[in-house]
């Protein structure tokens, strides 16, 4: 079990609000030794859920940029003059009317630097100026007022640059060796002020009143004076469940998105001495956030979530949306999320006179041996309760049982898998979950080449033609590095 604290700051004594999350897929063994007992029951034989909820969050339009220009969206930011999302990725600088959030289009592209080179993050002056960051080459600024003849201003080289920040004049620009710089960009080509060198890996920014708050990857969040530009100074640094790569401020308290470590909480209504005061745990890794009306939005890869902060100290998931490809970066305004998802710009809905189930199944594929058993963790992320109504499986000798037909929201029930056959399945459960009242689960084992075994012979050929035959390295270590090439 993990616990995660949330420390009350403002509590005297040892006083704490703390949650925990369970393990995902665990042995009956390890659940009856570290648990009470669980009570099981049969499933009823089905896979047609009875009825389904109303979903609070849904997806209100989306596009899909690559019928347009070869792109992948990394970063977004809206522009709510204009009603217009500005977004960067390979393939540049891109933007789109989303004046009606049902319909967005596409409008066009602008390729500062080669397509095949990626523009990391954005900022915005309002709906004049935008700015924003090449990955190898540094960074740039356009001229926006008219956003289909968008004209490019001075680039200025800087290896490495990430994150990018302004606000009155100001331009702060992270690297990723551990730099901040700050540029004024009153003057007709951009004069650097200041830089301070010695963080570590520095993504996304905000900027709160006097003070930059910097997510970085190894040192967890860094704050800097910028009272003066002229003259930037660390103040603190705060490393809570680990690195983070985007931080956003609501009030006095500021949140991280610390990857696969879900999202960290921290108290700055000190800046010079921020606190850690918690960790809200995510089911993939969480990479951009937003902040609107109390409402925090997560892109998390697979899906965006949203989450109610209007108390920091008992943040509670209102609900979850699977993406269509990975959502990468997302921005938030009027109930309304706009999300990078990779390929697409989508735009989801939250109703908030709306309450729904949530389903989340700890895994879509499991493994598991011969007359052995497996428990999958089954877990609502709505504000209603969940209804499961049935589930099946493909193979008659693979049994289902499960701890509740009915799972309260934020809560946890158990599905019991046994497998009596060598053989795998398909098993699927029903519930009246809007977003998915069917879930399946592939049982797979035992597996043909199990970890520790001997690797079976394969070829591959190498980028420059080479053909490598796995039985010629016989004796010697071997090591398969998976990448990309743009």
């Amino acid at each position: 079990m993990i616990l995660l604290w949330f420390t009350c700051l403002s509590c005297t004594g040892e006083e704490h609000f703390s949650f925990s999350v369970k393990a995902d897929v665990v042995s009956e063994e390890t659940q009856e030794e570290s648990e009470e007992p669980v009570t099981y029951s049969s499933l009823p034989n089905t896979c047609a859920p009875s009825q389904v909820d109303s979903d609070p969050l849904i997806e209100k339009g989306f596009v899909f940029t690559q019928d347009y220009v070869f792109a992948e969206l990394l970063d977004i930011v809206y522009e709510p003059e204009e009603e217009v999302i500005w977004s960067v990725g390979q393939g540049g600088l891109m933007v789109f009317d989303v004046s009606n959030p049902a319909q967005p289009e596409f409008m066009t592209s602008y390729s500062p630097l080669a397509w095949h080179e990626r523009a990391y993050h954005l900022a915005l002056d309002g709906s004049e100026r935008i700015f924003l960051t090449h990955r190898k080459n540094g960074w740039m600024s356009y001229d926006i007022r008219n956003p289909l003849q968008a004209s490019a201003g001075e680039f200025m080289p800087l290896s490495g640059a990430s994150g990018i920040a302004y606000e009155e004049d100001i331009v702060y620009v992270a690297t990723h060796t551990g730099s901040v710089y700050s540029y004024d960009v009153s003057l007709a080509f951009p004069e650097m002020l200041d830089v301070v060198s010695d963080l570590g890996n520095p993504w996304r920014m905000v900027l709160g009143e006097n003070y930059v708050y910097v997510a970085d990857n190894t040192q967890g969040l860094v704050v800097i004076n910028r009272q003066s530009p002229q003259q930037l100074t660390v103040k603190n640094r705060v490393l809570g469940s680990g690195g983070l790569q985007d931080v956003v401020l609501n009030e006095e308290i500021a949140y991280g998105a610390a990857g696969g470590l879900g999202i960290d909480v921290f108290d700055v209504s000190n800046p010079e001495s921020p606190q850690w005061i918690g960790n809200i745990p995510t089911s993939y890794p969480a990479i951009e956030l937003a902040v609107d009306n109390d409402v925090l939005w997560v892109a998390s890869q697979q899906d965006v979530i949203a989450i109610d902060i209007s108390n920091p100290y008992d943040p509670v998931i209102v609900n979850t949306e699977k993406t269509r490809q990975w959502a990468m970066a997302i921005d938030a305004a009027d109930g309304y999320a706009f999300v990078a998802d990779w390929g697409y710009l989508s735009i989801l809905e939250l109703q908030a006179d709306v309450s729904g189930s949530d389903l989340h199944l700890a895994s879509n594929q499991v493994y598991i041996d011969e007359n052995e058993s497996m428990l999958i963790a089954l877990r609502n992320f709505g504000t209603k309760p969940i209804e499961i109504f049935g589930g099946t499986s493909s193979h008659p000798d693979v049994g289902l049982e499960i701890s509740s037909l009915e799972i309260e929201p934020h809560e946890t029930q158990w599905l019991s898998i046994q497998k009596n056959t060598s053989q795998g399945s398909q098993i699927c459960i029903a519930s009246s979950d809007p977003d998915a009242s069917q879930e399946y689960i592939n049982v797979v084992g035992p597996q043909e080449h199990p970890i520790g075994s001997t690797a079976p012979d394969f070829s591959l050929t190498s980028l420059d033609g080479t053909l490598y035959r796995l039985q010629e390295m016989y004796g010697s270590y071997v090591v398969l590095v998976y990448f990309a090439t743009w």
